[in-house]
């Protein structure tokens, strides 16, 4: 089904560009299955047809959201973020994976990069603890009349001091998920198999790993000390996510060996989309992401 539809949209790329502005504009705040589709399809076109017909699914797509952001009101700094979030980000890792053929390095840039993002933000951002703040008041005054919650102002501090950080974690999820999504739709065409090995060897490498395991360290020393660090706080989340990838990969090896079986990966996506249980999966897949990382570094 997968390869059909993947030969069905490369057949006629207009078919993609139209799929790719409305799967954007249903999803023009990101972080959804919809951006991942949305983000998927030029990159498909880049690494199947030709960069300049990626190059404009991304730029037609980024128009479309753009348009509908704008006429929403909403500020052209979001409008511009959530553009570069959908399509800009996916097309320019897709670029580097059809110039170096790594999967890998493509993988340590995505997560590289969310971490200087995240950085960025803290150190060039006025108060973002107090900007999440503002924006989460509204939503969470909602839930507190509801009479879900009793306390706004300790979900408030709380959302307030990570929420950067899960968002960027996100973030690092839509936009890898985009470029892995892409370049399988592009590897059942072309070579079957090939992206599954590729991803097999998804690896943080020495320095990101320890960065990585630094970060949750930190975050759990100053929590004990009770010191406020909330760029730590916003870091682990990026972490953790990215030794999860990691732990996902090694999964996959384990079934492409023959160790586990099929059952053993379908129920860990199974619980990976159940709220009851996957922030478990995703703790115990970054626990797995840690020692697989320095196993294979040694």
């Amino acid at each position: 089904m997968h390869r059909a539809f993947a030969g069905w949209l490369i057949g006629k790329p207009w078919r993609a560009f139209l799929l790719t502005a409305i799967f954007g504009v249903l999803s023009p705040q990101g972080l959804s299955p919809l951006s991942v589709v949305a983000g998927a399809i030029p990159v498909l076109l880049l690494l199947s047809r030709d960069a300049r017909f990626g190059l404009q699914a991304a730029l037609g797509g980024s128009v479309a959201v753009s348009a509908v952001l704008l006429a929403s009101r909403q500020s052209v700094l979001e409008s511009l973020a959530s553009v570069a979030l959908l399509f800009l980000a996916p097309i320019g890792l897709a670029m580097l994976l059809q110039r170096t053929g790594s999967l890998r390095w493509c993988f340590q840039i995505a997560v590289l990069a969310a971490g200087l993002l995240l950085v960025g933000i803290y150190v060039g951002v006025d108060a973002p603890v107090a900007l999440w703040r503002q924006l989460l008041l509204a939503a969470v005054q909602e839930v507190t009349q509801s009479g879900l919650i009793a306390d706004d102002q300790t979900v408030l501090q709380s959302l307030a001091h990570t929420n950067w950080g899960t968002y960027v974690a996100l973030w690092l999820v839509t936009v890898f998920g985009a470029l892995s999504l892409g370049s399988w739709w592009q590897s059942l065409i072309k070579s079957p198999g090939a992206f599954g090995r590729e991803f097999q060897q998804l690896r943080l490498g020495a320095v990101l790993g320890l960065l990585s395991v630094l970060s949750v360290c930190a975050a759990f020393a100053f929590d004990k000390l009770n010191v406020d660090a909330p760029l730590v706080d916003a870091l682990v989340w990026v972490a953790t996510v990215a030794l999860a990838c990691q732990g996902l990969s090694a999964v996959h090896r384990l079934k492409a060996s023959g160790r586990v079986g099929r059952g053993w990966l379908t129920a860990t996506y199974v619980l990976l989309i159940l709220p009851l249980t996957m922030l478990f999966v995703v703790m115990l897949l970054a626990g797995w992401g840690v020692a697989d990382n320095w196993r294979r570094r040694a």
